[in-house]
């Protein structure tokens, strides 16, 4: 029984954690249907756990266009958390940029125990639990994180998720650090994402967690297109994340120089 209930309390904290990211992707008010569609939920149990959140003080309920919107409450949640990147608007600034520049859809993640979590996402219309890039060790997004750390991390990492991975999703250790050691070299990883390809690399200046900046390109894209999007991401970069005199120089420093 203890297992189950406590199976019922995680589901039930999912359900409220992606009610609210689902706000992060540009809807500014939704109804019971729209939510419930977007998310794969039953219709009741949306109702009931919207009407939560309005009881809660984390949205409010138009009765009269029966939508709701999120609350300032919910804006303060996370507002100690890496305040340059967030309460200040710097990452979101640089996603909007590009995003604006490019037309392209931009997905900044981070990575927790090998798992590739989308902290946010501007230009996407599908619904969220479409948008992941794909496993840690496939994406773009991946690749681009683990570039920022060591080898032997790296290859402790494949070891585990290699453990746990499903049919054809393992990797040779040896190929992916030369994978990941392009990745350094080249200054961003490149890889298959929703019919096209991905480009990212490593926010620079991040904290407290490590983040990487994708943009879904077309898969055939070419050189100088790829060229043109680095170059988008150096002008946001310079804009809105200009180094302190105590950062640390980052580790893709040839797509995320200042100078």
């Amino acid at each position: 029984m203890t297992r189950g209930l406590e199976g019922k309390s995680v589901k039930s904290a999912r359900r409220v954690l992606e009610v609210l990211e689902y706000f992060s992707t540009g809807p500014t008010e939704v109804t019971v249907m729209e939510m419930s569609r977007a998310l794969d939920y039953p219709q009741s149990s949306t109702s009931e756990l919207l009407s939560s959140l309005v009881t809660l003080g984390y949205l409010n309920h138009d009765r009269r266009r029966r939508t709701f919107r999120p609350t300032v409450r919910v804006a303060a949640i996370g507002s100690a958390v890496g305040p340059e990147m967030f309460r200040r608007g710097a990452m979101m600034d640089v996603v909007d940029d590009v995003h604006m520049e490019t037309g392209a859809t931009v997905v900044v993640g981070m990575a927790q125990r090998g798992v590739l979590h989308i902290v946010h996402v501007a230009g996407c219309t599908q619904p969220i639990r479409q948008r992941t890039p794909g496993p840690l060790l496939h994406s773009a997004l991946g690749q681009a994180l683990l570039s920022g750390i060591s080898d032997p991390e790296v290859r402790s990492l494949i070891h585990r998720l290699n453990a746990e991975a499903g049919e054809g999703q393992s990797v040779a250790p040896a190929a992916y650090l030369e994978t990941i050691a392009e990745v350094r070299a080249r200054g961003y990883a490149l890889a298959p994402c929703h019919g096209g390809e991905m480009l990212a690399t490593i926010l620079p200046h991040a904290r407290p967690d490590s983040l990487a900046i994708g943009v879904v390109i077309p898969q055939d894209a070419t050189l100088a297109d790829h060229q043109e999007i680095l170059a988008c991401l150096r002008r946001a970069f310079r804009h809105h994340l200009a180094p302190s005199s105590t950062t640390r120089q980052e580790p893709l420093a040839a797509v995320a120089a200042m100078s």
